[in-house]
């Protein structure tokens, strides 16, 4: 797929097609400019493209990795007026992931902008160097009343905890 050159530091405008057919210039979220990160709403929000991963948890935290893979949650220094994840933003460009579907699938991929895939072993233990897919890489967005769930191959849910 071939896409409009980019440079360094140029803002990305991020275009979704307006669901609501009726009233034009409107966005998603009820008519405010939704230049920023926003909700998901449905499988196609989160199956391609850029994820911001973020957590309910006093203090707000967000997965994040460092340059030799290992996966952790940090504190979301970012976050909106009223301090809910709803607003939150990224602060490091660590915190953000990128998402693809994967092929007859109900499953994505999760992996960095350095092409490495996030992975959960039979333990429990996240990390981001593998190169290449496997069982271990694939994971099951199930949507919940509050947000999101990721569910691996081995049916344990996606969590973190601030230490």
């Amino acid at each position: 797929m071939v896409t409009k050159l980019k440079f360094k530091g140029e803002k990305h405008k991020r275009k979704r097609p307006d669901t609501d057919a009726g009233a034009q210039g409107s966005s998603r979220d009820g008519g405010e400019d939704s230049d920023g990160w926003v909700n998901a709403t449905s499988l196609d929000d989160i199956s391609t493209g850029p994820l911001f991963i973020a957590f309910s948890s006093s203090p707000p935290i967000a997965l994040t990795r460092n340059a030799s893979g290992a996966v952790s949650a940090s504190v979301i220094n970012a976050v909106g007026r009223d301090g809910a994840v709803d607003n939150a933003e990224p602060d490091d460009v660590s915190q953000v992931w990128i998402a693809t579907r994967l092929a007859q699938s109900n499953k994505i991929s999760i992996k960095t902008p350095h092409n490495k895939f996030l992975s959960c072993d039979k333990v429990g233990l996240l990390s981001a160097s593998k190169e290449a897919i496997g069982a271990q890489e694939e994971w099951r967005p199930i949507q919940a009343s509050n947000g999101w769930a990721l569910q691996n191959v081995y049916d344990k849910f996606l969590c973190a905890i601030l230490l």
